[in-house]
């Protein structure tokens, strides 16, 4: 009998975007999913394996990794992980003002794990959506879409 998946929700009901360093704590998990969110998980360091669907990928970084909504994935960390998680609600998506964020968007969910060479331009992305997400503007939501379009962009480059 195949046990229940446990669904994880890592972002408040109000927010519909959240930038955050990857949990340095994050090591080994179970099996779960995400609730109602895309996650872009990119790791600057760390070893081992992260499964999705089914499906085991080596954690070499520089490395992205896409989850969408209701993906059954989870850790096994070697090493002491590094790097950024954007979470991202359909909200978001149709909130925006971008017809191409969508489009973006689902490029890169079709392609699970994604090695990259421009870490610098990514890693400066990430952390710039990481220090623009702790502002409660009232451009908060305008800079945050750029960000994440100049990112989803660079990434398809």
């Amino acid at each position: 009998m195949k046990q229940d998946i446990p669904v994880k929700n890592k972002i408040s009901q109000e927010k519909h975007i959240k930038a955050a360093v990857f949990r340095k704590d994050i090591r080994k998990t179970e099996p779960h999913k995400h609730k109602q969110y895309f996650e872009i998980i990119y790791l600057t360091q760390g070893s081992g394996a992260h499964w999705i669907d089914d499906v085991c990928y080596e954690v070499k970084p520089p490395i992205l990794f896409f989850i969408k909504e209701g993906q059954v994935h989870n850790w096994d960390l070697q090493d002491v992980p590094g790097g950024y998680v954007v979470i991202l609600k359909k909200e978001f998506v149709e909130k925006s003002l971008d017809p191409q964020l969508e489009m973006l968007l689902a490029r890169v969910g079709e392609i699970p794990c994604l090695r990259i060479e421009d870490i610098n331009t990514i890693s400066q992305l990430f952390e710039l959506l990481v220090q623009e997400g702790q502002s409660e503007t009232e451009h908060t939501f305008r800079i945050m879409e750029g960000l994440l379009k100049v990112l989803l962009i660079k990434i398809q480059e």
